[in-house]
């Protein structure tokens, strides 16, 4: 969308397979001038330039704490002193409320959430009747939680935006509920601006 409206485009993809069908995307809608498609691991990869905008949807909280403080810290350098970060951050308290939620999924699959009180994690099992069971899992953070993950970091909470919230009872998607009731919640992170801060003017007795 953003690279159809005209601005340049950066798309970081480690699954090989995900990056030919981007291609083919940027292809069908005359945007390949617009895009720079990385296939590669956000971790390791150099980026060329700095960024005003910094996207990342429903992934954070993949591995542990500190690979998603790495990940913030690599953030920070993409970004320009005006630059914005958005972030699709899961929430424990949803996750914790429908744990054990069953679902099927076409004919022979289904799956399920769980919710693991310790790691505060998300857990998404899928499986069906003829193969075994596959487990992903995602670390869920609250807006306090996220503010100790930014320490060491010139990035700041600026603002949340609450997800919505999904009844598996009535199968029915409410899209405008409060933050805690929403599944997830967009967090927009932007950079300490240095100008602002005024500075702090010692003074020291002589007491001899």
């Amino acid at each position: 969308m953003a690279a159809k409206r005209g601005h340049e485009v950066t798309v970081i993809e480690l699954v090989p397979s995900a990056v030919e069908k981007i291609h083919k995307l940027a292809s069908l809608h005359d945007v390949e001038e617009k895009m720079n498609i990385i296939q590669g691991d956000f971790y390791e990869v150099n980026l060329p330039s700095d960024f005003d905008v910094v996207c990342y949807w429903d992934g954070f909280g993949i591995g542990s704490d500190d690979d998603q403080k790495l990940l913030l810290q690599r953030i920070d350098t993409w970004l320009l002193p005006s630059g914005v970060a958005l972030i699709d951050i899961y929430t424990p308290w949803y996750w914790a409320k429908v744990s054990g939620q069953e679902m099927k999924i076409g004919e022979n699959s289904y799956r399920r959430y769980s919710f693991d009180a310790e790691g505060c994690r998300m857990l998404d099992t899928w499986w069906s009747n003829d193969s075994n069971k596959v487990t992903q899992s995602l670390r869920c953070y609250s807006p306090a939680d996220l503010n100790m993950l930014l320490s060491g970091t010139s990035l700041f909470l600026h603002s949340t935006k609450a997800g919505g919230e999904m009844d598996y009872d009535k199968w029915f998607f409410t899209e405008n509920v409060p933050l805690e009731r929403a599944m997830t919640f967009l967090a927009e992170l932007k950079k300490v601006d240095t100008r602002d801060v005024l500075p702090v003017e010692l003074s020291v007795k002589n007491t001899k």
